[in-house]
């Protein structure tokens, strides 16, 4: 595992300041901060202009952050040194960044890879790379194409290949370098393939791409929707013998199809309409949930829905 620095924290509550500014290795607009009421009017300390200065008595906290921020700086970066992955570690100004068109060096032969490179494949070298600290899943999966409209087959075949270059089995024999870093592209790509082949996570990681969250327990002020969906709940309680839950789910289909469509539309206008596509996944969340009851169902047991 590569180790990267995280973001410092104040003794004080968080909520809206922002340390992109405080600590240059802090991952930005992740984590924010106020010290106190009485200083909630005062602008983010990233946009403050340059003779500006935030209250005298918050003023004194900055000695220590930046003595933080440079202690864990150099553990990180001593850290990576000691594995051969150099100091410098990305870190995203955008979730977009068109990694395509940029290049990196194999660090075992020199060639010049594209910067989404797992694998170098020059002169039969076979050494596993390392990945940019901003590529994402479709980076790895689907040849940079960010979109919600995969090839289940294509992104499949695709994971395969890449699982037989990287698996860890294959470098045991390797370098201590070359294990780790097979270690932490095949777990990589596992997960971004288990994310990428099914609509719901797709969608999730897609908004979350936008810094948009989307948790299981958000609901929404539909009584049409939650109404059809409490009787799906109860019908599937009630049912005795699979053919009724085979009708159910059915039923439940035939409206999933339907949204996964107007999914892909909402994902591809421009400009995307971001409440829309929320409240689309919430409701995908509702009918993916009857769809895996329904799997589970076994006749004579307690069916629960989650």
């Amino acid at each position: 595992m590569i180790l990267r620095s995280p973001i410092v924290m104040a003794s004080r509550p968080a909520t809206s300041i922002a340390f992109s500014s405080l600590c240059p290795r802090a991952r930005p607009s992740l984590t924010a901060w106020t010290p106190r009421s009485s200083w909630r009017n005062h602008a983010p300390l990233h946009s403050l202009a340059a003779p500006t200065r935030p209250p005298r008595r918050f003023q004194r906290h900055f000695p220590l952050m930046d003595r933080l921020s440079g202690v864990l700086s150099y553990v990180t970066d001593h850290y990576n040194k000691s594995l051969g992955f150099g100091a410098t570690i990305l870190h995203p100004t955008t979730h977009f960044s068109n990694l395509s068109t940029e290049s990196k060096s194999c660090w075992k032969c020199g060639s010049s890879l594209p910067s989404t490179a797992v694998v170098c494949t020059q002169n039969s070298c076979d050494a596993v790379q390392q990945l940019a600290y901003e590529t994402n899943f479709f980076d790895v999966l689907n040849d940079g194409n960010v979109t919600f409209d995969v090839n289940p087959r294509q992104i499949r075949h695709v994971f395969l290949r890449l699982q037989q270059d990287v698996h860890p089995d294959n470098f045991a024999a390797k370098s201590e370098r070359e294990l780790r870093l097979s270690e932490v592209q095949s777990s990589f790509i596992n997960k971004a393939y288990q994310t990428l082949k099914d609509p719901l996570p797709r969608a999730l990681y897609l908004l979350s791409l936008r810094d948009i969250p989307v948790s299981e327990s958000d609901t929404l002020d539909d009584t049409e929707l939650l109404m059809e969906i409490l009787e799906l709940r109860e019908e599937l309680e009630e049912a005795e013998t699979q053919e009724e839950v085979d009708d159910i789910r059915s039923r439940n289909d035939v409206v999933t199809d339907k949204l996964l469509l107007q999914l892909s539309e909402a994902f591809r206008a421009d400009p995307a309409d971001y409440a829309v596509l929320k409240r689309l996944v919430i409701e995908l969340q509702y009918r993916v949930n009857v769809r895996d009851a329904c799997v589970q169902w076994n006749e004579g047991e307690e069916r629960k829905m989650r």
